[in-house]
């Protein structure tokens, strides 16, 4: 299990997305995104909050099987 540590995180409303590997371009496409929304982690911050969140990483496979790019 890998852990991070996020500071100094404006507060506001933030969707959490974990890929075991995937193309630093494609996590800056929304629709990309989009795609795996429904894994994703909802996190809604306040000034001086902490939260821990547990996340699942999105495997290669189902990427793959999400965008139709099969080997």
């Amino acid at each position: 299990m890998k852990q991070f540590l996020l500071q100094d995180v404006v507060p506001g409303r933030y969707k959490i997305f974990a890929w075991q590997e995937v193309e630093t371009a494609a996590i800056q496409d929304p629709q990309f995104r989009s795609l795996f929304e429904r894994k994703a982690a909802s996190l809604t911050l306040s000034e001086s909050e902490r939260e821990t969140v547990q996340l699942r990483a999105i495997s290669v496979g189902e990427v793959a099987e999400a965008t139709g790019n099969h080997p």
